[in-house]
């Protein structure tokens, strides 16, 4: 009966454990979900992969918008999906790190004689009781580790994918721009060309009239170059061919919603919502419960088991009944020289490093939240003066020209001073509609992500 009993103990102990990544995917897809409109699909199956293509084929269809762009950069990028595979791994290490070990099973033979006699103990190891619990729980806090940098991993691709769609329109408006100011420039230099023919202006100033379309065609040759970059880079950040081709050229940069939080409202969000604190808090947890491990692992080796002594096969010649003793078994190792103080010592050392770690980790968020958002009120407040004050006069200014020149009050040129101008501060609007657009996602990233 007690031969039965312990078999069946140690046949549990041994039972294999599945690894069950989805628990912990699950978690990702949440602390996702909070802090990104795209959700990730952990491509897994075939099943996993049709899904993901017919996902992404629907969104291209009709075009491309901001939004679609920021959940396909999600949903494609391989890089991404190489990172779930961590989750996998740390799963697995969880189960690892729960197994009991397995029973150690020794004995000796003695040679066939009359006082020949064997042993036979299997021996299961106590010491597993404290162990497994402290190196699960490292495990398992490691696994949340991983959990929190793939969810930034996460929001970060879908924040990439969507600055590379806004690079990508505001690109096509600053090539279109750049190209319309060339054309005014070039129509300036010929009038005042023919204005120097008749002597109403002197040489240097068709000097640099010249010099202006060529600074111009410079510009231009640099805006093409950069709309080339802007497409390749929305391909890449999308997995996605020619993807610029699904953006309608008809898009425009209309700005992201503003933050009504004030810049102390946004610290309290960003020092409970970021995950890089999140990080450091479990880097604190995780490096305690190894100082626990370390102390775990002084009595490594108690064990408890059963043994049979005696003459196993009787010799057939012998006339002496051999003893036989079966019971129970205990060994202990003896810790008189404590092989783990070095590593405990390390462990305190790496818990001493996670706490200052973790007060580091609140600096630098609580400075890049105050300048994320002191950059994107700024950015604000000056495309909020170009398009509201800046553009109208500027506008007003070409109306007015254009008006007296016809009644020959105005010569052409100062026409095209005026749109001059207007194009000039459409090319900065332009530009800070990205800026604004980047400076919110970077506030975003700033209160609910990690370090850029």
């Amino acid at each position: 009966m007690r031969k039965s009993i312990t078999l069946t103990l140690l046949l549990a102990l041994s039972a294999c454990t599945a690894v069950d990544p989805e628990p912990s995917w699950q978690n990702v897809r949440d602390l996702s979900a909070s802090r990104s409109e795209g959700q990730p699909v952990w491509v897994r199956t075939p099943e996993d992969q049709k899904l993901v293509e017919s996902t992404v084929t629907s969104l291209l269809e009709g075009g491309l918008d901001r939004d679609e762009a920021l959940r396909i950069a999600i949903l494609n990028d391989p890089a991404l999906q190489a990172r779930f595979a961590d989750i996998g791994v740390s799963a697995a290490f969880v189960v690892e790190a729960s197994l009991p070990t397995n029973p150690t099973l020794d004995g000796w033979l003695g040679l066939p004689g009359r006082s020949g006699a064997s042993s036979l103990g299997l021996i299961a190891w106590l010491s597993d009781l404290w162990i497994i619990p402290q190196q699960t729980a490292v495990a398992e806090l490691e696994a949340k580790r991983t959990e929190f940098s793939v969810a930034a991993d996460i929001m970060m691709t879908g924040l990439m994918g969507a600055a590379a769609w806004d690079r990508l329109v505001a690109a096509r408006r600053e090539a279109a721009l750049a190209r319309e100011l060339l054309r005014s420039r070039m129509a300036a230099a010929k009038r005042m060309n023919i204005r120097y023919s008749h002597g109403l202006e002197d040489e240097g100033t068709v000097q640099e009239a010249v010099g202006m379309v060529a600074e111009q065609e410079v510009t231009v040759q640099s805006a093409e170059q950069g709309l080339t970059e802007a497409r390749t880079a929305l391909a890449q950040r999308l997995a996605v061919p020619e993807a610029w081709t699904h953006v309608p050229q008809e898009s425009t940069l209309t700005p992201l919603q503003s933050t009504d939080l004030t810049v102390q409202e946004a610290l309290e969000s960003g020092m409970q919502g970021r995950l890089d604190i999140q990080i450091a808090h479990v880097d604190v947890e995780r490096t305690t419960s190894v100082v626990g491990l370390e102390d775990a692992l002084i009595w490594r080796s108690v064990g408890i088991g059963a043994t049979k002594e005696g003459q196993f096969a009787r010799v057939h010649d012998s006339n002496v009944a051999a003893d036989e003793v079966f019971g129970p078994t205990i060994s202990i190792e003896i810790p008189i020289f404590n092989q783990n103080q070095a590593g405990r010592a390390a462990a305190s050392f790496e818990l001493q490093q996670a706490i200052k770690l973790l007060e580091a980790a609140r600096l630098r968020a609580a400075k890049e939240i105050v300048d994320a958002h002191r950059r994107f009120e700024t950015t604000a407040r000056s495309l909020s003066r170009l398009e509201g004050v800046v553009r109208p006069a500027a506008a007003a200014r070409l109306k007015y020209v254009r008006e007296w020149n016809r009644r020959m009050q105005i010569t052409y040129l100062e026409v095209l001073a005026a749109e001059e101008r207007l194009l000039i501060v459409d090319i900065e609007i332009n530009r800070l509609r990205e800026e604004k657009n980047s400076s919110w996602r970077r506030l975003q990233f700033a209160i609910n992500g990690r370090s850029m």
